[in-house]
């Protein structure tokens, strides 16, 4: 399944523990992400460091539209992003 829309990935990201298959902007590369921002499937502080990051606001400090999408790498134990464009696959996993 892919997310029809960055707040689609941001809502199911925000309750479950997802498997996001993208290609990364600046290699072309295929990469595959097991991710969350839900705090319950992350260390403690974790969520805490995100600040006041508003997960659900589409647009940038510039007033532009993001599609970009920040959520926490359970692999990699850090926080990272993906564009919501490039997305190939996006699947919600139990873990």
């Amino acid at each position: 399944m892919i997310p029809l829309t960055r707040r689609d990935a941001v809502a199911s990201l925000s309750t479950h523990l997802c498997k996001v298959t993208f290609q990364k902007k600046t290699t072309g590369e295929i990469r595959e992400m097991k991710c969350t921002l839900d705090p319950t499937h992350m260390p403690s502080g974790a969520y805490e460091s995100l600040g006041n990051y508003d997960r659900y606001r589409p647009y940038t400090s510039k007033g532009t539209q993001s599609s970009v999408v920040q959520a926490w790498d359970t692999e990699k134990g850090a926080w990272r992003s993906f564009d919501i464009n490039f997305v190939q696959n996006f699947e919600q996993i139990e873990e």
